[in-house]
C-alpha cells in the first residue's frame, strides 16, 4: 500500500492558523499580496462537517517575501515565541524556522485524508481526496499523491472491521492508525485490473 503518514502539525500557539475567515479576508484586503500563503486547512472535525479554516503556508524560497507583509511577520514572530518557551524538543527545534509547521509531509498533489477519530455507528470510513491547496492537519491521517484506488480500500467494510478489531478506541469511536491499522491491513497483492475494478 502506499504509504500514510500523519497530517502537518503546526505548534504554532495559534498564529498560523485562522480560526476565522474574517481574519483571512481582512489580511488579504489589507496585503493582497499575502494571498499566495494562504492555503486551506483540514483536520478531522473539518473533513466529516465538509468545511475548513485557513493556515499560513510559506515554503523556505517564500520566507523572505512572507517577512515583508507586517501582519504575516507579526504572526511568524510570536511563533518563534511560544516555541521557544515551549518545554517540547520538536517546538524548540522548530523555532528556527517560524514560518514552517514543525511537522510538514504535505506534498503537491491529491491527497487522501482519513479522519484520525471517527464515529463507530457510520456505516463506512469517511475519507477523501484534497488537492495540493488543502494541508491536512495533524489530527487526520494523510497518503500524499494518493491513487484514486486506495479511496475503494480505506472506505471498504472490511477495512472498517479490521481497525475495529486492531486499533484503540476513544470511548466508542474508532481511533484510525497508520500503524495499527494501514500498514497491517492484509491486502493481497494488486493488478492492475483489480485497482481498475
Amino acid at each position: 500500500l502506499p504509504e500514510m503518514d500523519y497530517g502537518n502539525k503546526p505548534s504554532d500557539g495559534g498564529n498560523l492558523i485562522f480560526e476565522d475567515r474574517s481574519d483571512v479576508a481582512a489580511l488579504v484586503a489589507s496585503n493582497p499580496q499575502s494571498a499566495a500563503f494562504i492555503k486551506k486547512y483540514v483536520g478531522s472535525f473539518e473533513f466529516v462537517r465538509s468545511t475548513f479554516r485557513h493556515c499560513l503556508w510559506i515554503d523556505d524560497n517564500e520566507r523572505e517575501m512572507a517577512l515583508s507583509i507586517a501582519d504575516i511577520r507579526e504572526r511568524i514572530k510570536k511563533v518563534f515565541e511560544v516555541r521557544t518557551a515551549s518545554k517540547g524538543k520538536q517546538s524548540n527545534d522548530g523555532a528556527r524556522n517560524p514560518h514552517r509547521f514543525v511537522y510538514a509531509p504535505h506534498r503537491q498533489g491529491t491527497s487522501l485524508i482519513v479522519p484520525r477519530v471517527t464515529s463507530e455507528n457510520r456505516p463506512y470510513l469517511p475519507c477523501g481526496f484534497l488537492d495540493e491547496n488543502s494541508i491536512i492537519a495533524d489530527t487526520a491521517a494523510a497518503v500524499y499523491e494518493a491513487p484514486i484506488w486506495l479511496l475503494a480500500l480505506v472506505a471498504s467494510r472490511l477495512h472498517q472491521q479490521w481497525i475495529a478489531n486492531v486499533c484503540v478506541r476513544l470511548r466508542t469511536d474508532y481511533r484510525y492508525s497508520n500503524t495499527l491499522g494501514y500498514n497491517t491491513f492484509p491486502v493481497p497483492k494488486l493488478t492492475e485490473q483489480n485497482k481498475a475494478d
